[in-house]
């Protein structure tokens, strides 16, 4: 019996000394100032497309292609059929490419796209223009809009209640070690 014990904590403990080591791993070649990988955007969007990960690394393809993507990417989420086209617009919003503002503007405030595509629409303007997302959260919540999807007042207040860098660590955007420690849990 203590045999099988002390084996599940060897286990245990490997995994964890695992999973830091791949975060370390991460972390350090995010941080390098030259990428380690070219990546060819056509790629990067075939490799979204099929890609059948884990929920929150759906975007990862669009992510590690960076601002080579933007353009193929923005020609696609105007598509109202575009497979996992959330996790595009939220890819966006990771990439941090300005000139994705205007086409996701116009998704935040169309009134014929679904809530879910609004919301993180706004969320992905915040993230890379913090002044614009906060325009266009004044904007949601002042409109004359009958039926604001659900989601809407609630980001639009977030983006208006706390600091940019608040703001990013509580939506799990995290720039630096230091945006980290300021995650809050609500």
């Amino acid at each position: 019996m203590k045999t099988v014990v002390k084996r599940q904590h060897a286990f245990r403990l490997a995994r964890r000394l695992t999973i830091v080591s791949m975060c370390l791993a991460v972390f350090t070649a995010c941080s390098a100032e030259e990428p380690h990988v070219q990546v060819d955007p056509a790629v990067a969007l075939d490799d979204f497309y099929s890609y059948d990960g884990a929920e929150d690394t759906l975007m990862d393809p669009l992510i590690v292609a960076g601002n080579d993507v933007v353009p193929l990417v923005l020609e696609q989420i105007v598509k109202a059929d575009m497979v996992k086209r959330r996790y595009a617009i939220q890819a966006l919003g990771n990439i941090g490419d300005a000139s994705a503002i205007p086409t996701l503007k116009l998704l935040a405030e169309s009134e014929s796209e679904p809530g879910y595509i609004r919301c993180v629409s706004t969320q992905s303007v915040a993230h890379i223009d913090w002044n614009a997302g906060r325009e266009l959260a004044q904007g949601h919540i002042q409109s004359g809009e009958q039926e604001l999807p659900e989601c809407l007042p609630r980001v639009s207040k977030q983006i208006l209640t706390f600091s940019r860098e608040e703001w990013l660590a509580n939506t799990g955007i995290v720039r630096t070690l230091e945006d980290a420690g300021k995650r809050k849990h609500y």
